[in-house]
């Protein structure tokens, strides 16, 4: 006889699968990284790693239980926007805080999220960030 542990262990797989079904747009993910060779009329050009080539994505709105807002404060006065939360399989590793998501296929594609907070838990079905939009840098 399982243990409850051993039971959720044995449908996470499924249940994750599930997820993975659900996400049906393609993205890549982007870094900055070390400066490239100058280019007449700038000091560094800026160069790019990309840790994530193609994952699956799945964009959802601020009506999850997981979305909120991000607060930036510029000198006296304090901004909130807000956030949506980008899935991409549980076991996704290596994202960081401030990573660029380029949806490049899908129902959002052509368009460029900025990760909030690059946080991860156990026994989740998929792994969920906090996005916000963001500018497409023009070197891409």
């Amino acid at each position: 006889m399982l243990n409850f542990h051993e039971q959720l262990a044995a449908g996470l797989d499924q249940l994750r699968g599930y997820a993975e079904d659900r996400m049906t747009s393609r993205v890549r993910v982007r870094r900055p990284g070390p400066p490239g060779a100058p280019v007449p009329g700038q000091l560094e050009r800026p160069t790019w790693t990309t840790p994530h080539p193609d994952l699956p994505f799945r964009l959802d709105g601020t009506a999850s239980s997981d979305s909120g807002s991000q607060r930036v404060r510029i000198g006296e006065y304090v901004f909130e926007g807000a956030t949506n939360i980008g899935h991409v399989p549980a076991l996704t590793r290596d994202l960081r805080d401030d990573d660029l998501i380029e949806v490049y296929a899908g129902e959002w594609a052509g368009t460029v999220w900025r990760v909030v907070k690059a946080v991860g838990a156990d026994q989740k079905t998929a792994r969920r960030l906090p996005l916000v939009e963001a500018m497409r840098p023009k070197e891409w």
